[in-house]
């Protein structure tokens, strides 16, 4: 809760895309696949330029987008 917290209350942090891609490594380790895709691609739209934002895709891939 609080990653995503983090990512709508300060969108624009350095640190809003870190916690976006924590949230989708969450949920991913907690089985809940389609959270974590909403989360990973959440990070890519909203930062394609950040290096979570190529972890994100790679995790994508991983999971079958």
């Amino acid at each position: 809760a609080y990653y995503d917290q983090v990512a709508r209350t300060y969108p624009q942090s350095p640190r809003a895309a870190s916690a976006l891609y924590n949230l989708g490594l969450l949920n991913e380790r907690a089985s809940r696949t389609p959270a974590a895709r909403d989360a990973y691609q959440r990070v890519v739209q909203a930062y394609p330029n950040s290096d979570e934002a190529a972890l994100a895709r790679e995790r994508l891939k991983a999971l079958g987008r």
